[in-house]
């Protein structure tokens, strides 16, 4: 066992989960941890069209632009530059409170100046210059590809499918009916394995519910109130057209709490009040993902792993060789920008409406209460009940899923067997037993357990290589198509949940979005965390451009590994295929292979 590395609990502010410790670096984790030297250059170049998107955007808005503007613009890119260089390059010597201070006053001052425009959704619209605008722009108030977004967007393993209603979401057939019509029935819908929920009780503790104020920004003392809210939400499968539909949402968890059943009816009296509706789902959705999906269970489960394999396996061990390039760049990008994003008047405290240290502690729970063997893919899939391909035909992250997943476990079983010839070998390798053992006594994953078999040790790997590799991709690189555009997803409303179902405009919809300048933020962010790909499944190399498996060096690996690149490339051509033979609203190109990063890096 390596004494290089180490294990800490203490990392602000996600005390108590076993990260790798770092506390004795003012600036950065070892040279040894970072990703290949080309993710700089990406990364500089994403920053240098976010930058280049906001002057453009300033530049076009304000009507006469003096020399004092053209200042203001340049230092506000060089602020913004110097920021998120420091939150992917660890460089604790940046104050972030003190760029997003500056940032914000310089904006505020900048907004000021800026021609009025129609209130509607062209202040959002007209930030996108030099970016595109994503695709969920070109589907503003659409309810089917709402539904489509719990299948194919950015928190697609969350939809459970049910064959009863809970107590507390009241629907009642004659209201289905109004929604799915009159051929089909609540009841023959449940029957058939076509009616599926999203229940957002888990973010207790979590939420505003009553409002919470945060500090808006700068210097200026101004508060905004935000609120989210512990959301329901169901949707059917129609029995004659197949179409996957949203029909009724709930804002709260009780009925009685000024929590009506708003259904999905485009007319002029419900219109509003079901957008309004819609818009308190996606608020719970995004907490819900970035506080779990994501961060919880991607980056931080997989800290663990990457902490142990380091610790315990040699260089030379064909474990070390099979799983390191999965772990490029993860424990850098985990301390330096997440640790960070974390913090006061970050990513996650502006996007959120909840306290801080509510989040930070619902994350925390989040990961501690991931039992390992429970969310094996095909295994969720089942707990989920959404294995039933007549109930629901058509769930891209479910049918591209399962083929990585096939392809991941072929691969790694065809690979064990090369060094574990029987179950024996198992027990009798030390480095192995040493990494189950650091795992279990120090990573604190619940439910890991000793491997003993070789069949458990392939179905561990796949499990590891799965969530660095595709399922951070499922969540990850659908952020900039599916989250970046403010009027279709906030995680902070700034105006309350509707109360009743009738009365309701399109003047208290635009209410609950936040400003300018925060959206203006979320186009920068979401941008590097979209389109920065570092590798791609398949691929083993070294963060220094070594193979790790060279040609020649064993000819029985060599075999195997391009089985599974051919593997791949048959995945790919279903995935093609699905995405361009009608069954699917929009194509679903994230599990594609070679947009898949082996590693989570970003």
């Amino acid at each position: 066992m390596s004494n290089k590395y180490n294990w800490s609990t203490n990392v602000s502010p996600l005390i108590g989960i076993p990260m790798f410790d770092n506390s004795q670096s003012i600036i950065d984790v070892p040279a040894e941890l970072h990703p290949r030297d080309e993710y700089t250059d990406k990364l500089n170049a994403l920053i240098q069209k976010v930058n280049d998107n906001m002057s453009a955007y300033y530049l076009s808005q304000i009507k006469i632009i003096t020399e004092e503007d053209h200042r203001d613009i340049n230092k506000l890119c060089e602020i913004l530059s110097e920021k998120y260089r420091a939150l992917f390059s660890g460089d604790k010597e940046v104050s972030l409170k003190y760029t997003d201070e500056s940032f914000f006053e310089i904006a505020s001052k900048l907004d000021s100046r800026l021609e009025a425009s129609d209130p509607d959704l062209s202040l959002y619209d007209s930030q996108y210059k030099i970016i595109e605008k994503p695709l969920s722009a070109e589907f503003i108030h659409d309810n089917e590809f709402f539904a489509y977004w719990r299948l194919a967007g950015s928190n697609p393993g969350v939809i459970k499918q049910v064959n009863f209603l809970p107590k507390n979401f009241p629907l009642t057939d004659a209201d289905y009916k109004k929604v799915m019509g009159p051929s089909d029935s609540l009841q023959s819908a449940l029957e058939s394995n076509r009616v599926y929920m999203l229940d957002y009780a888990d973010l207790d503790g979590a939420v505003a519910e009553e409002g919470f104020a945060k500090p808006e920004g700068g210097s200026s003392g101004n508060e905004i109130i935000g609120y989210s809210y512990k959301a329901m939400a169901l949707f059917a499968t129609h029995n004659v057209t197949g179409k996957f539909m949203p029909v009724a949402i709930q804002c709260g968890q009780a009925a009685e709490d000024s929590n009506p059943m708003f259904l999905a009816i485009d007319d002029d009296d419900h219109r509003w009040g079901w957008e309004r509706a819609k818009m308190v789902v996606q608020g719970a959705d995004k907490t819900h993902h970035q506080l779990s999906s994501h961060l919880g269970l991607t980056h931080l489960l997989a800290e663990v792993f990457a902490v142990a394999t380091i610790r315990n396996f040699s260089e030379a061990h064909p474990l070390y060789k099979l799983l390191i390039s999965h772990f490029e760049g993860t424990i850098r990008i985990n301390h330096n920008a997440i640790v960070a994003l974390l913090g006061p008047g970050q990513f996650v405290d502006n996007l959120m409406a909840a306290e801080l240290s509510k989040l930070a502690e619902k994350t925390i729970e989040y990961r501690e209460k991931f039992n390992f063997y429970d969310n094996f893919f095909p295994t969720t899939l089942l707990n989920r009940g959404v294995t039933d391909t007549k109930g629901l035909p058509s769930y891209p992250y479910r049918d591209d899923g399962l083929r990585i997943w096939h392809d991941i476990n072929s691969w790694v079983q065809r690979y064990i067997k090369i060094f574990y010839k029987n179950d024996a070998a198992i027990k009798s390798d030390r480095e192995l037993v040493n990494w189950v053992n650091d795992i279990i006594d120090n990573g604190k994953v619940d439910g890991f357990i000793q491997i003993t078999t070789v069949s458990q040790l392939v179905d561990v790997l796949t499990m590891i290589i799965f969530t660095c590799s595709a399922q951070h991709a499922a969540v990850n690189f659908t952020q900039r198509s599916y989250m970046m555009y403010t009027p279709q997803m906030v995680g902070t409303l700034k105006f309350e949940k509707p109360k009743s179902l009738l009365n309701n405009t399109k003047a208290h919809w635009l209410a609950m979005l936040p400003g300018s300048i925060r959206a203006l933020t979320r186009i920068g962010i979401y941008t590097l965390l979209g389109e920065l790909h570092n590798g791609y499944l398949g691929e083993y190399t070294y963060a220094n451009g070594k193979e790790i498996f060279p040609k020649g060096e064993n000819l029985e690996v060599d075999a195997e590994l391009e089985l599974f690149r051919e593997s791949l490339k048959l995945t790919t051509s279903f995935i093609n295929k699905r995405n361009s033979d009608g069954s699917r609203l929009v194509p679903y190109d994230t599990l594609i292979p070679a947009n898949i990063p082996a590693s989570i890096n970003i």
